[in-house]
């Protein structure tokens, strides 16, 4: 897909779906790789931070950002240590992020700092993979009650668990079962 002059990843469904429940405002983009998410929502008007561990990942996003003319606050950071700069956010993302995380106590405190960055009425986009799936997949796989849960006090506008990748998985996770959570909620 491009923006203009600059190839990105198509985004996901998901991420677009929340588009209906957020036209405006401010993005964190917890884990934002190479920036899909990040410059789409940046061409959309939205104030962005993209947040990403790895800085050849940033060095690119940041290039992106400029070849389209959007401006984006990069921090070198990881969900485990991003402060939210103080700022509260109207759109909070962690797509295929969380399931990295070491542990579940990790998965608990990323959930918890999401909130607490969403603005009223803000949303908060999630989508990982699940301990329903193969063993081994990744670090920590969520489990999607328990996600669920962590939001009883939220609207929840979008809440799927679906079986199978909808990205290639290629080197030793190729053919692994998969199952991933998919969530949009909104800080009522």
């Amino acid at each position: 897909m491009s923006l203009g002059a600059v190839e990105i990843h198509a985004p996901r469904q998901l991420v677009l779906d929340a588009l209906h429940c957020v036209k405006e405002g401010s993005a964190l983009d917890l884990g934002a790789g190479y920036g899909r998410h990040s410059l789409l929502l940046a061409s959309k008007g939205f104030k962005v931070t993209a947040v990403e561990p790895q800085s050849e990942m940033l060095k690119s996003l940041k290039q992106k950002a400029e070849k389209l003319g959007v401006s984006i606050r990069a921090k070198q950071a990881d969900v485990r240590n991003f402060d939210g700069l103080g700022e509260e956010y109207d759109l909070v993302l962690s797509t295929m992020v969380l399931h990295f995380l070491s542990n579940h106590e990790e998965a608990v405190e990323a959930i918890d700092a999401m909130q607490k960055m969403t603005a009223k009425g803000g949303v908060n986009v999630i989508c990982a993979y699940t301990d329903k799936s193969q063993t081994g997949l990744r670090p920590y796989l969520l489990n999607a009650e328990e996600l669920r849960k962590s939001y009883s006090t939220w609207e929840i506008l979008a809440f799927n668990e679906l079986e199978g990748a909808d990205i290639k998985i290629d080197g030793s996770d190729k053919g692994k079962k998969v199952y991933r959570v998919e969530l949009i909620a909104r800080n009522s």
